[in-house]
């Protein structure tokens, strides 16, 4: 009669228990997968000391891009809210709307807000409302705000000195006040 369903047959084996070969067997495999998995590990270390200072060197590369182009539009900000506000009140010194620019952006000393001033042109113009006509000029007066930010460099790599000293972000932006005269 056979083992009974879905069961294996019993193997017999010498008396005495499991003989030596099996012993040494057992040993070779053991020693075997040890061995094996030191050279894992042997390999994975040595791909993260290669790949570990490439993977640095490009987070540096990536801060450094993020905080120039922060400081980029930083600048761009600054430029357009003061000339915004110097059209919106055409009667401000340069000196209110350099205070003005820096309180609304949060700008420190180490940044610089330049303001000039340029007569334009006056401008003819003919003015009509109804069937009566009049001709008048148009006083203009141009007001470029130049907000210049220092933009230092997070991290300086020595394969990169040349870049650390980098030159300020700096934006400009032009409103033209009109008063018809």
């Amino acid at each position: 009669m056979g083992p009974p369903q879905g069961q294996r047959p019993l193997q017999r084996r010498a008396v005495g228990g499991p003989g030596r070969g099996d012993a040494n067997r057992n040993l070779e495999r053991l020693s075997a997968m040890r061995s094996k998995r030191r050279g894992l590990r042997a390999v994975m270390v040595t791909q993260l000391v290669l790949l570990l200072p490439i993977m640095i060197a490009m987070l540096a590369l990536v801060v450094d891009c993020a905080n120039m182009s922060r400081c980029k539009a930083l600048a761009s900000a600054a430029a357009s809210e003061g000339a915004r506000h110097a059209a919106a009140n055409p009667d401000l010194a340069d000196s209110e709307i350099e205070s003005y620019v820096r309180g609304a952006i949060g700008l420190d000393d180490s940044c610089t807000v330049d303001i000039e001033r340029k007569a334009l042109a006056p401008k003819d113009v003919t003015l009509r409302v109804g069937d009566k006509s009049r001709v008048s000029s148009i006083e203009r007066e141009s007001l470029t705000v130049n907000v210049q930010i220092p933009c230092r460099r997070v991290f300086t790599l020595a394969v990169f000195d040349g870049l650390a000293e980098s030159e300020p972000e700096s934006s400009s932006a032009t409103a033209i006040s009109s008063e018809v005269k």
